[in-house]
């Protein structure tokens, strides 16, 4: 029975991993991208299209949300459609600060709320997937009424919530990612990207270099440990979060980026000064290795990446 139990929950790991890489979308005016291919897609062209009005009551994220699970998901059991429906909207109240989802325990009628309007929602006839969707579709409805034109709300943030509220109900691990955060966990895990070559953190309140690589723009320009970057081209770094901070060094190869630089103690200067950076593919090693006495070999896995497989094979 253990070993049973232990494959069964394998298997729904990896069918959330697959789920949650799946779960990339990209919503442009000609249609739905989704998929890994099309997750490619979203990093080569660029942000989504956010000067088109987006409808929520198109449901394109929902319904290809609903399709994977129905099509993919390894354990059918754990889809409690009227469960996923309430998520949803719990989810997107928690993201959305101008709606407020109100039900009374055992209640099987939803208040949802904008502001000062509000709407009733009858929840007793929703028993399957595509029930979730029509419900969903009228709570869109009137959510898209009362939130269109308030610069504060995206309603595609809006829909993504709901999706990731229904993923939530199957397990830990399925999540929906937009557009943007797809394109960060690809790169992260390719191996290469458009940069300067620096580690950077976040170090007294202030973005410090942590580790210029060798053989970078970082690199070859002579930035340091612990140098301070206090400006990014013409933005200041101060109270600037890690990772906007990455995304603006961050870039296609061949194009500038300038930083400001401070540095403190023996070799250092008064003020900033300016360094401008041309952007290179900068490839990260995954795999550090060498050998120690008596004919031992070290090996250190830093990160798992799509190349850590090789490098693992030319270390040994």
């Amino acid at each position: 029975m253990r070993g049973i139990e232990r494959i069964t929950k394998l298997l729904i790991l990896f069918s959330a991993f697959g789920l949650s890489t799946y779960f990339a979308l990209q919503f442009r005016s000609g249609g739905l991208w989704h998929g890994i291919e099309p997750a490619h897609a979203v990093a080569a062209r660029g942000k989504v299209d956010t000067k088109t009005p987006y409808d929520l009551t198109k449901l394109e994220a929902v319904t290809a949300t609903i399709q994977t699970i129905r099509d993919k998901y390894v354990d059918p059991t754990r889809v409690k459609p009227k469960q996923m429906l309430l998520s949803a909207l719990d989810y997107v109240q928690r993201d959305v600060a101008q709606v407020i989802v109100l039900r009374d325990t055992g209640s099987d009628e939803v208040t949802v709320r904008v502001g000062s309007e509000e709407k009733k929602f009858d929840v007793s006839n929703v028993q399957g997937p595509w029930d979730v969707s029509a419900k969903l579709r009228d709570v869109f409805a009137f959510l898209q009424e009362h939130l269109k034109g308030d610069a504060e709300v995206d309603l595609r943030e809006v829909e993504y919530a709901a999706c990731n509220g229904m993923l939530n109900t199957l397990d830990p691990h399925s999540v929906f990612l937009s557009p943007e955060a797809y394109r960060e966990m690809t790169i992260s895990t390719q191996g290469a990207f458009g940069g300067v070559g620096i580690v950077i953190s976040i170090r007294d309140q202030m973005l410090t270099v942590i580790k210029p690589m060798p053989g970078t723009p970082a690199g070859r320009a002579g930035l340091k440990r612990y140098d301070r970057i206090v400006r990014i081209n013409n933005e200041s770094t101060l109270n600037m979060p890690l990772d906007d901070a990455v995304r603006r060094l961050r870039g296609d190869p061949g194009t500038d980026v300038s930083v400001w630089i401070s540095r403190e103690g023996a070799g250092g200067w008064s003020g900033s000064r300016p360094f401008k950076l041309q952007r290179e593919v900068i490839n990260v090693e995954s795999v550090e290795s060498r050998m120690l006495d008596q004919g031992v070999g070290y090996v250190r896995l830093k990160q798992f990446q799509a190349g850590t497989a090789g490098e693992l094979d030319s270390a040994l």
